[in-house]
């Protein structure tokens, strides 16, 4: 694992304690609706 993929694990495992009861998985769904409505709203502008 390169040290982007550590922080980024590092990330979801905090988002998922802080956001998601200690879901990775549902941590990582969250990610991908933040990422997809992100570009949503770049393709609009």
């Amino acid at each position: 694992m390169n040290e982007f993929e550590r922080e980024m694990q590092e990330y979801i495992e905090k988002y998922a304690r802080d956001n998601c009861d200690g879901d990775i998985e549902e941590a990582k769904r969250h990610m991908l609706v933040k990422i997809v409505a992100a570009e949503k709203e770049n393709k609009d502008v």
